[in-house]
C-alpha cells in the first residue's frame, strides 16, 4: 500500500470500508455471471447431446428437458419445489465436498446456491406477470433475473441458442462470440459426435 493511501485511509476512515464493499460487490456479481455461465453450460449440454434413454441421467434430466421443449409451461404445472429439488440436493453435496476440504467460503454458497435456484428463475421466465407478482416482474424489468422476453429467445427453433438461464446479459456476448457452436464444432472434430438434432415443432 502507498503512503499516499495509507494516509488516506487514516484521515479518512470510511475509505477503506467503502473499498471493501465495491470489492464485495465485485465478487458477489462475480458469482452471479459464472452461475449463469454455469447454468448455460450445463443447459447447452443437456440440449445437444442428452439421450432420454441414458441410464440415470436420462430419466431424471433429459427426459424432463425434451419434455420441456415440446410443452415449455410444464414445468409451471408443478410445485416450485419440484423444480429445484434436484439442483438443491446437487448444490448442497457441493458445498458438503468444498465445506470438508475447508475451503468454503460465502463465494461458493452465493455461487452454488444462485446455480441451484436457476431453474426457478427459469420457470418464472414462463409465467406472466400476475402468476409471477410484483417483485418477480420487478427484478425480471430491472434485469437482474431472466426476463420472459430474453429466455424466449431460446425457445425459438432449432432452440440452439440462449442457453444460460439466470440473467439477460450473458446470452448476448456468447452468441456473438459463437462459443456453443465452436464447442459443438470442436467435439465433432475431436470424437465425431455432432449435436442432436431437435425434432421440427409439431404443427398446430
Amino acid at each position: 500500500m502507498s503512503a499516499a493511501l495509507q494516509l488516506a485511509q487514516e484521515s479518512h476512515p470510511t475509505l477503506s470500508a467503502a473499498r471493501q464493499a465495491g470489492w464485495i460487490f465485485l465478487q458477489a456479481t462475480g458469482c452471479l455471471f459464472l452461475a449463469d455461465f454455469l447454468s448455460g453450460l450445463v443447459h447447452w449440454a443437456e440440449d445437444a447431446y442428452g439421450e432420454a434413454h441414458w441410464p440415470v441421467l436420462g430419466p431424471l434430466v433429459i427426459a424432463p428437458n425434451l419434455l420441456h421443449h415440446r410443452d415449455p409451461r410444464a414445468m409451471t404445472r408443478q410445485s416450485w419445489l419440484r423444480n429445484v429439488d434436484l439442483p438443491l440436493l446437487l448444490g448442497g453435496l457441493v458445498l458438503l465436498a468444498v465445506g470438508l476440504s475447508g475451503h468454503l467460503t460465502w463465494t461458493w454458497i452465493l455461487t452454488v446456491g444462485l446455480l441451484s435456484f436457476t431453474n426457478l428463475i427459469h420457470r418464472w421466465a414462463h409465467q406472466n406477470a400476475l402468476e409471477n407478482g410484483r417483485l418477480v416482474t420487478r427484478l425480471q424489468s430491472l434485469g437482474l433475473i431472466q426476463s420472459r422476453a430474453a429466455h424466449a429467445a431460446h425457445h425459438r427453433y432449432p432452440r440452439a441458442s440462449n442457453y444460460c438461464a439466470l440473467t439477460s446479459h450473458l446470452n448476448p456476448l456468447l452468441e456473438r462470440l459463437g462459443l456453443w457452436t465452436r464447442l459443438e464444432a470442436l467435439i465433432f472434430r475431436l470424437t465425431g459426435v455432432a449435436r442432436r438434432v431437435e425434432p421440427l415443432p409439431q404443427a398446430a
